[in-house]
């Protein structure tokens, strides 16, 4: 089950951002006989074009990666290699989609950029990929246990960040990337990328999440994709709240709740004047 939302900040004359709902990637082609969910946030900055552009692309240069054919003759319930073929295809889209819009972007003179979130779900390997300052969080629930796993922001709050750009050679100025960027990594940026080549990246970083398979009816599994328009003035804590209570009140109503909704309104209350994007998806 998903549910989305996305709303144009005050600052913005349009919205920036862009969500990409695939539940079945591979509904009427051949090249994969799984079920293969595709799902992101894309939050644009400088323009709308590379979020767009990305949001259109990213699913086709994920479908025709070469990866897939190995999948058919892999043994069912394999996670490994599942997670091998998922990781792979991503990083393929990655690259090709990043390749792609820059070609665009120093055709017709474009400069806008995106930071990309996106997870894919396939036989209860949950893989995420993300470049830039949005975030994912995972919420599972097995049994007694429960735990959240988070994603790194690519930003100046993240240590490992700030020491990758330094050893390339760039600099912050007022905590911005270059004095430009907020993101460390993202798509697009072609000024950035000709100001200081080699800092500003656009490779994902990936997060890998196997869920339990045959799990009793009591677990639960769930993972909310947002822009920064939500948790740079909502605490993940907050956010994990929401999303139990959300489940929570799922499983006694028995229809979907739209917790997405509810967490961009908790976004607006607590301040925010970006575009703010969330999809959550729950697995169990």
């Amino acid at each position: 089950r998903v549910s989305s939302h996305t709303i144009t900040g005050p600052r913005h004359a349009g919205n920036e951002d862009a969500i990409l709902i695939e539940a079945d990637v591979f509904s009427g082609c051949d090249a994969c006989d799984r079920l293969v969910g595709l799902f992101g946030v894309f939050d644009g900055h400088g323009g709308a074009s590379c979020s767009a552009m990305a949001k259109r692309i990213f699913p086709l240069h994920f479908r025709e990666s070469q990866t897939w054919e190995s999948l058919r003759g892999a043994v069912p319930g394999d996670a490994t290699a599942v997670e091998r073929v998922l990781v792979a295809a991503l990083e393929d889209a990655f690259a090709k989609t990043c390749r792609q819009f820059e070609a665009f972007a120093e055709a017709h003179g474009d400069n806008s950029g995106a930071c990309a979130l996106v997870v894919a779900v396939c036989d209860g390997v949950v893989v995420t990929a993300n470049v830039g300052d949005s975030k994912a969080i995972m919420y599972t629930r097995d049994g007694d246990k429960q735990s959240v796993r988070s994603t790194a922001r690519h930003n100046i709050s993240n240590p490992d960040e700030v020491a990758r750009v330094l050893a390339s050679g760039g600099h912050f100025v007022q905590n911005r990337l270059l004095g430009c960027l907020l993101p460390t990594r993202a798509l697009g940026n072609i000024d950035c990328l000709k100001l200081c080549p080699g800092v500003l990246s656009a490779r994902p970083q990936f997060q890998v999440v196997r869920l339990r398979p045959l799990a009793p009816p009591s677990d639960a599994a769930a993972l909310v994709l947002a822009s920064d328009g939500l948790w740079d003035f909502v605490e993940t804590p907050q956010v994990v709240a929401a999303l139990k209570a959300g489940l929570k009140r799922q499983a006694r109503h028995l229809a979907t709740v739209d917790v997405a909704g509810d967490l961009v309104a908790d976004a607006v209350r607590a301040g925010s004047n970006d575009d703010t994007s969330v999809v959550v998806l729950v697995m169990k």
